[in-house]
């Protein structure tokens, strides 16, 4: 879930994500993060609320988030207020969805699940308003990120965790916010999700079936032209990520002293 400034996608069909440059432009996919280090205020209907992110709530006790699979393609949030006063919380455009073994430890097991929220739809953006003593509930769009685990459910017991806690992948956290922005379909993030964090050739993702009957037939998990937009998506992303990845060593060397240039025309 990376700490530079959050940027989001503009709402557009999924053909629209490899069509467009005008919507790669937008210093793109946004896998970046706002990072919230200590609480601020905003106003809110006449009183402060405080404005803090998600994970630095749940550090400090003041919001309880849970994290309820539908399935691998679905989930909920429920984030509840544990303060008497008004909570804005920054929700990360990507992060992850870990399994909780029985000894209450994050791990593996039932396979670890990808989403963001992008641009939440009303509201602040990026930011939930959740009153004193209140839970508040948000509907997200997932990825599975470890092939051949169990289908996730709401009975198993999972929690939230930082994207780069699950992965370090770049182009993954972009992919992650691309679904989170409603920017491609889900079972076209799926076959990304999986040719990126599982090394599936797009032959053995072609090959895999959702359902397979000898009465009825095979029912393919993937179409062709899912298949063929989740190579555009690959494409895209790991180039975004590699731009992204430039900008920050060229940032770092400028930051050094090797390129600044402080004179502002004078």
């Amino acid at each position: 879930m990376l700490t530079v400034n959050r940027h989001t996608f503009s709402r557009c069909t999924q053909s629209s994500f490899f069509g467009m440059s005008s919507l790669m432009c937008v210093a793109a996919l946004g896998f970046a993060v706002a990072s919230f280090a200590s609480p601020s205020t905003a106003s809110a209907g006449g009183e402060e609320a405080v404005v803090n992110g998600l994970f630095e709530a749940m550090d400090a006790g003041t919001v309880e988030a849970k994290f309820i699979p539908q399935s691998s393609a679905k989930a909920n949030l429920l984030v509840k207020n544990l303060t008497d006063k008004p909570l804005h919380i920054h929700v990360p455009a990507a992060f992850a969805g870990v399994p909780v073994l029985a000894q209450g430890m994050m791990g593996g097991g039932m396979g670890g699940m990808g989403g963001g929220m992008g641009g939440m739809g009303g509201g602040m953006g990026g930011f939930m308003r959740v009153a004193p003593g209140r839970t508040s509930k948000m509907a997200l769009n997932t990825v599975c990120l470890e092939h051949g685990k169990p289908e996730p459910n709401a009975k198993m017991k999972y929690t939230i965790a930082p994207l780069d806690q699950v992965t370090k992948d770049p182009a993954v956290a972009a992919l992650c916010e691309a679904l989170g922005n409603g920017v491609i379909a889900q079972n076209t993030a799926q076959a990304a999700a999986w040719h990126l964090t599982d090394d599936m050739s797009w032959n053995e993702l072609a090959e895999k079936n959702r359902k397979e009957s000898q009465y009825t037939g095979n029912e393919p998990y993937f179409t062709s032209f899912e298949l063929r937009a989740a190579s555009n998506v690959v494409g895209e992303v790991k180039r975004i990520a590699q731009n992204y990845q430039d900008k920050l060593e060229s940032a770092e060397k400028t930051e050094g002293g090797l390129t600044l240039d402080n004179s502002y025309g004078s």
